[in-house]
């Protein structure tokens, strides 16, 4: 696995977790598409020591959005799928 901190850093920075809407669905949306874009990238450049650094960059303090529920419900199906694949 290659990891190169300097590319993807832009990507961590890149993902918003502060400009929820108050939209739930809306706001769910945007945190499926948010992960769909970085689960992409980690597949094209076998970068998945990005995630934890994602994650990281997640506020602490932050009450949880709508955009939070989406991204980790999207992960969450991503590996039950995969780990349907191959069972």
């Amino acid at each position: 696995m290659t990891y190169d901190i300097a590319a993807t850093q832009s990507e961590c920075d890149s993902v918003s977790w502060l400009n929820a809407t108050g939209n739930w669905a809306e706001d769910c949306a945007t945190g499926r598409r948010q992960a769909a874009e970085i689960l992409n990238y980690i597949a094209r450049n076998d970068a998945a020591g990005i995630f934890p650094r994602i994650v990281a960059a997640m506020p602490a303090d932050q009450k949880q959005t709508g955009i939070h529920v989406g991204f980790w419900t999207f992960f969450a199906a991503a590996a039950a799928l995969s780990l349907n694949l191959h069972s």
